[in-house]
């Protein structure tokens, strides 16, 4: 139980720091964001055209009136990637207790792949809780 919460709080920590610190724009890592926001995001255009009533059309001298709607959409990449804490810590605890417990002590620890899988989803949640807590902590001592 222990090594699941040291597990979750690493990658709660991380999780928080690489995505709140180190991918802003003046950080170490803001290069690297930009390009791959950048890469990962795709601006769609959607032309729409509506007919305006006859009487109106007339009257405006129009026949069409055209309006073109811009939509910038992000890769649902970008949120486990960085783009939201949580995501970032609930993917970085997932490869971490994958690696740890599921490849290195699966055959000490378990007597079975069920409480493996029950031991994982917890600690996955239990890093996403942690970076919550840590991110509103963050947002009350910076007030």
């Amino acid at each position: 139980m222990l090594n699941e919460f040291l597990i979750a709080l690493m990658a709660a920590v991380i999780g928080y720091v690489y995505a709140r610190i180190l991918i802003q724009p003046e950080h170490i890592l803001g290069p690297f964001w930009a390009w791959l926001k950048r890469k990962l995001t795709r601006h769609d255009y959607y032309p729409e055209i509506r007919e305006l009533p006859e009487e109106i059309a007339r009257l405006k001298g129009k026949e069409y009136e055209s309006v073109r709607v811009d939509e910038t959409r992000e890769h649902w990449l970008l949120k486990p990637l960085g783009g939201c804490e949580l995501c970032t810590a609930g993917q970085l605890c997932l490869w971490i207790f994958l690696y740890h417990w599921l490849i290195l002590k699966l055959y000490l620890q378990f007597n079975s792949i069920f409480e493996a899988i029950l031991n994982m989803i917890f600690t996955i949640c239990l890093a996403i809780l942690l970076t919550r807590l840590l991110a509103l902590l963050v947002e009350r001592l910076s007030r």
